[in-house]
């Protein structure tokens, strides 16, 4: 059953002035269950690269225009086939897809998900505190 997983085209989900970041366009945005999404932005200008961006990593790989396409379907089958066998990007497929892709990670310079738990410990500790 696992291997007839379809991509669904979320595109269209996004009003049209919101396709806009950074001098490029969404032309696609696409989702696997657990919300594994996998994006195409495409520069606004013939001197920038297209952008190809990945929730399921919080990255993004700079591509040539002439392999966005080609580049942005590789990916894909490489994401599905790892969701198909982990559910999850397992630490072997991060580094070597990393490597592969030249890919930028968004938390590398720090970890969102733990920066925001110790916000939140901080307001937890204001009931106990005496003003």
């Amino acid at each position: 059953m696992e291997q007839n997983l379809k991509w669904k085209d979320v595109t269209k989900t996004f009003e049209e002035e919101r396709r806009y970041y950074r001098n490029t366009y969404l032309e696609k945005c696409e989702i696997l269950p657990d919300g594994i999404e996998v994006s195409k932005f495409i520069a606004l200008s013939d001197n920038e690269k297209d952008e190809i961006n990945f929730g399921i990593l919080n990255g993004v790989t700079y591509v040539p225009k002439y392999e966005t396409d080609a580049r942005y379907r590789q990916i894909k089958r490489e994401i599905k086939a790892e969701y198909i066998k982990n559910k999850k990007p397992s630490e072997d497929f991060v580094n070597s897809f990393a490597k592969k892709y030249d890919l930028d990670i968004f938390n590398s310079v720090f970890n969102c998900d733990d920066m925001f738990k110790a916000m939140l410990n901080c307001f937890d500790r204001f009931d106990s505190i005496e003003l």
